[in-house]
């Protein structure tokens, strides 16, 4: 990838930004985009809010359906206008 310097005042100004930005020239025509950089020091990791206890049992679990199974199942939900329940 190209490596362009910036002078110090648009430095400055484009690290203001915490969006993307268009950047165009002084006739308005667009040139390119800047997408900041992003500050992982703010982030908290995220906990997917189940324990390990709950991790385990799932691995545990023997009673499971094959694809085929799944898409049998949900094919049976599908609605029809046979039966009357077209949602409205």
């Amino acid at each position: 990838m190209t490596r362009v310097t910036l002078d110090t005042n648009t430095t400055h100004r484009l690290l203001e930004f915490m969006q993307p930005v268009e950047v165009c020239d002084e006739q308005g025509r667009v040139v390119g985009r800047f997408i900041p950089r992003a500050d992982l020091n703010d982030w908290e990791p995220v906990s997917g809010g189940v324990s390990e206890d709950e991790l385990d049992r799932r691995e545990q679990e023997t009673d499971s359906l094959t694809t085929s199974e799944v898409l049998a199942h949900l094919k049976g939900l599908e609605c029809s206008e046979s039966d009357g329940s077209v949602p409205q």
